[in-house]
């Protein structure tokens, strides 16, 4: 039977009655859904630090769009609150009641207003609102964003009905707040996901049927035929712009489509801009639907929402809860990059841990035991997971992860000499990559390119390719010929900068034969073009400031590797001199120059910047062609803060490197001889490094 709605009085609010089967125990029942924020409120949060964000808001900005607390002190005439009192924030501070205006929607946490990632905060008396008590301060802090937005999508316009039909796209902080609130109100719900494992999850939370659009691709018309061709009423919309079509075929007459995320485009007014969609307005009239655009909602909706959650006993379902002190850590960390694949795979799942465990133990020992045990369940896993005879193609995207991870692991954290090995297998895994594609066999690389998480993961495992063959003095283990045109993407690691990953892999691979010395032409035409290509290169348009800060820090350290490159063969060979019109002083001159650039990019990429944790190989490039004290004394100011920030051992072992370097030139000027190289002292030492 369906359950019945109460209205009530404005003074009553609005509830939902609990029912017998409503679920209980949600936190211990799906412990692995996601972190300790809401998806949606994480994601906001992240392409807010990263620059993304498609809205205003200050420059230093304080993040967290969340927050629960307790009430420590009361300003003169409020009798609302007492010391005390739990309470959670209201996300759009002045969003009181009624409709969101523009004014009021520049006050909303974390975004076009200072965040919540801090200790203690002045609210006005209508900023915060009550916990109810069978709530702890853990699960009211994801409420704000994203249960308040599923609220306000459901009911904000015009009110869910009993017996209604609500599609939920996959199984995020929204979708998963919209799911109990929607089995709450006694609706039919359809879950879609790429993994059997979160739909049966979805199913315990209340989910009437679910859809696995990796085995269903066309997800609309698998919609079309639960509902027998009527439609659903109610999408819960958070791909955006390469979902709203399948959302458009799904929906039934008179239906409602609630935009709430753009995923499928996360940087939808830089390098997305150009992405288009369907034809909204007439696909619009032709299914007679609402197309509405839902952000967040109001305080009186909050309460709204919380007595309802109350009265059904509606929770947050949470993964992990990081400490105030690690906050930094959990907004840097690439584990969210992770997230969606960990859900499905035990091995990537325990991959995380043991690097989340690793990273803890640099800083507290008692997880020394902890890491050491993580560490060998991630190994077996991936072992089990690798010789799995039906390699699906979502299981080898999962096996990478967990083979990347380690990798990063043991160069962030260990001795720094077994990351190659987890490299190699990473290697061997993309060549066995397959997935069916029109009704052929697609294999290797070109596999992988044909998902988001595919392309991800081989820009991902090209960065520490090719930037790992520069200091090995090798050539990456695949050409990077493969990233192709899946180099527009942004990337969490290089973010608009992800082609300059294959220009400096095209210079790893420059090789002059006998032939090629003696007539000192081609390898001129080789790296002339990509010195053109290089300095020809431009971010795209729209480009937040500090992106393309760093993308022309990683511009100016591929021209300065490749002029190291020059430099030895215009010292060894008198016809590439002439072949390439040169002279040796002139390209000194030229890479002085490029070094003066790339400081002066590191220099805007601010220290607190999540793009500032990708400029190890920038920086350690640049710090080996100073020249003068100054600079010398900025490249080891820069990485002493990332060091002391992040501890890793490759950062160490940069500096280290630099160091020893600049004593060699000092030395060098005193007494002549040959100009000292970072390559000479690697070569000798026992200690690779990556610069990753």
């Amino acid at each position: 039977m369906g359950k019945k709605r109460v209205l009530a009085t404005r003074e009553e609010r609005l509830r939902l009655p609990t029912t017998e089967n409503c679920s209980k125990g949600v936190t211990s029942a799906w412990p692995d859904l996601g972190p300790h924020q809401s998806c949606l409120a994480e994601l906001r949060d992240g392409i807010v630090s990263i620059g993304t964000y498609p809205f205003p808001g200050p420059d230093a900005l304080v993040p967290g769009s969340d927050g629960a607390g307790v009430v420590e002190a009361l300003g003169e005439g409020v009798t609302e609150w007492k010391v005390g009192d739990r309470v959670v924030t209201n996300f759009t501070q002045e969003h009181i009641a009624g409709r969101l205006t523009r004014d009021v929607g520049l006050t909303q946490l974390g975004g076009e207003a200072q965040g919540l990632l801090g200790e203690y905060f002045i609210f006005p008396k209508t900023g915060v609102v009550k916990i109810p008590d069978y709530l702890s301060l853990e699960e009211a802090s994801c409420l704000p964003c994203a249960a308040l937005t599923a609220w306000n999508a459901l009911y904000g316009l015009t009110p869910l009905r009993p017996g209604q039909t609500v599609l939920l796209q996959g199984t995020g902080g929204v979708s998963t707040f919209a799911l109990q609130i929607a089995h709450a109100a006694g609706a039919k719900t359809i879950v879609t996901s790429s993994s059997d494992d979160k739909l049966a999850k979805a199913k315990y939370l209340g989910a009437t049927y679910g859809i696995n659009y990796s085995k269903t691709p066309d997800w609309a018309a698998e919609a079309m035929r639960i509902t027998n061709g009527k439609g659903v009423d109610h999408i819960i919309e958070i791909g955006g712009t390469l979902t709203l079509q399948a959302s458009f075929d799904a929906i039934g007459f008179n239906g409602q489509i609630h935009c709430i995320g753009h995923i499928t485009n996360p940087d939808p007014l830089g390098a997305g801009k150009d992405l288009r969609g369907p034809d909204a307005a007439f696909l619009a009239l032709d299914r007679l639907c609402v197309v509405r655009g839902v952000v967040v909602g109001s305080r009186e909706q909050l309460q709204d929402m919380l007595e309802c959650f109350e009265a059904n006993d509606i929770r947050s379902v949470i993964d992990r809860v990081f400490s105030f002190e690690n906050a930094r850590e959990a907004y840097n960390s690439f584990l969210s990059d992770f997230l969606p694949l960990a859900m499905e795979s035990p091995a990537l799942a325990e991959a995380l841990i043991a690097y989340s465990s690793g990273h803890m133990s640099h800083s507290d020992p008692s997880y020394t035991t902890v890491s050491l045990a993580a560490r060998s369940r991630a190994l077996c896993e991936l072992s089990t997971t690798i010789s799995r005879p039906d390699q699906a193609a979502s299981v080898t995207e999962s096996a990478l992860s967990a083979s990347l991870i380690p990798l990063t692991s043991e160069v962030c954290l260990e001795s720094h000499q077994s990351w190659y090995n987890h490299l190699v297998g990473a290697q061997h895994l993309i060549a066995s990559a397959q997935r069916q594609a029109d009704g052929s066999l697609v294999l290797g690389a070109r596999a992988l390119r044909l998902t988001s998480e595919g392309r991800w993961i081989l820009r991902n495992f090209a960065y520490h390719d090719i930037i790992g063959s520069v200091t090995l003095g090798t050539k990456p283990l695949l050409c990077p010929d493969y990233l192709g045109d899946i180099t527009h993407e942004f990337d969490m690691y290089l973010g608009v900068a992800s082609q300059i990953l294959v220009y400096i892999g095209q210079i790893t691979c420059l090789d002059l034969s006998t032939t090629d010395v003696e007539i000192g032409i081609r390898p001129s035409r080789n790296y002339l073009g990509i010195q053109y290509k290089l300095e020809s290169w431009t971010c795209p348009a729209g480009t937040p400031p500090t992106l393309e800060a760093a993308a022309c820090a990683y511009r100016g350290a591929a021209l300065i590797y490749l002029y190291r490159k020059m430099r030895r063969q215009l010292e060894a060979d008198h016809n590439f001199s002439l072949a390439c019109g040169m002279s040796l002083n002139t390209l000194n001159d030229k890479l002085q120059t490029i070094v003066e650039d790339t400081l002066d990019s590191i220099g805007q990429v601010h220290e607190n910047h999540v793009s500032e944790s990708s400029l190890l190989f920038p920086l350690f490039i640049v710090g080996g062609e100073v020249e003068r004290t100054d600079q010398m004394e900025f490249v080891r100011a820069r990485l002493q803060v990332s060091c002391n920030k992040r501890r890793c051992r490759n950062i160490s072992r940069a500096l280290e490197v630099l160091e020893e370097l600049w004593v060699y030139r000092q030395i060098q000027d005193v007494l002549g001889g040959n100009r000292p190289d970072w390559e000479y002292i690697l070569k000798s030492g026992l200690e690779p490094l990556l610069l990753t």
